[in-house]
């Protein structure tokens, strides 16, 4: 019983690693401009440029369209992943990683 509270403990740190190195914050730095919950899809695209992924959300039986999700990455040494939802930013976490090109 106690080797399996080890693994529990193993395991528990290995799955929430991730999970503790991102923030939620309420801007982005682009350039000299500043994308901040709020702003609108069109907006973010016009101060950042086009990003690095991007992904379509859906909801409900029928798929119906709830927003979208963006990711920029390398930007100061952080990955930022924007939430839309509608039209409007909501919501961005930055983790600290190792910068990586988009493909």
């Amino acid at each position: 019983m106690k080797h399996l509270g080890v693994v529990f403990v193993f395991f528990s740190v290995f799955l929430f690693h991730d999970a503790a190195n991102a923030y939620s914050t309420s801007t982005m730095r682009c350039g000299n401009d500043l994308a901040t919950v709020g702003d609108s899809y069109f907006k973010v695209i016009n101060i950042c440029g086009k990003p690095c992924y991007e992904e379509d959300m859906a909801e409900g039986d029928n798929n119906k369209f709830s927003g979208r999700k963006t990711s920029y990455y390398c930007i100061d040494g952080y990955t930022y992943s924007l939430m839309f939802y509608g039209s409007n930013l909501k919501q961005i976490d930055s983790t600290q990683d190792k910068c990586q090109p988009c493909k």
